[in-house]
């Protein structure tokens, strides 16, 4: 004799209340997604920029001679805002940009969304590192990111030679300039 069981399943019912319930998870957990990869950006942007700095400052060192960092568009001259790249070179003829027979340390993308500027005292559009490994002129990188502020950063780089990163002082969760006044968009 055989015995005949019932077979046990998902019913149409529990199918489509287990995807709703998934649907829901999902709607929830994409603004925490989208908003930790914008916060992964902005700290390998701010990392990369800190890794090129000191790079530039031990090959002038290291290698006894004058080198310059800057921001690059789509040319070979330095730029003050909106640069797609960033650059170390040996400026033999001290005219901020990329001559062929100059020496490129290093050319490195970068990826983000927003502004980033390079501010660098007497209007310069790139900070030169000394043989000794100070600077012939301070300056910060700042990026500033729109969308989320708290994201935004700014990597400073004293007369000595040393590199700051700006801290958020008054806990807003947006970091400051010099001044103190919050990185503004």
């Amino acid at each position: 004799m055989m015995q005949h069981c019932k077979s046990r399943g998902f019913t149409l019912l529990d199918l489509l209340i287990a995807l709703a319930i998934l649907s829901l998870l999902i709607n929830l957990a994409t603004p925490n997604l989208t908003s930790s990869l914008e916060k992964s950006k902005s700290k390998s942007l701010t990392v990369n920029i800190r890794s090129a700095i000191a790079l530039a400052r031990t090959k002038a060192i290291t290698t006894e001679q004058t080198v310059s960092i800057c921001g690059l568009q789509n040319n070979n001259e330095c730029t003050k805002n909106q640069f797609t790249q960033i650059a170390i070179f040996v400026d033999k003829n001290k005219n901020g940009r990329i001559d062929e027979a100059e020496n490129v340390l290093l050319l490195n993308d970068l990826q983000y969304t927003g502004q980033i500027t390079l501010g660098a005292s007497l209007g310069r559009k790139y900070i030169r590192f000394k043989k000794d490994g100070s600077a012939q002129q301070a300056g910060s990188f700042t990026y500033c990111n729109p969308n989320h502020p708290t994201y935004s950063s700014r990597v400073t780089i004293s007369m000595m030679g040393r590199l700051y990163t700006a801290k958020d002082l008054d806990n807003d969760g947006i970091v400051e300039n010099s001044d103190g006044s919050p990185i503004s968009c």
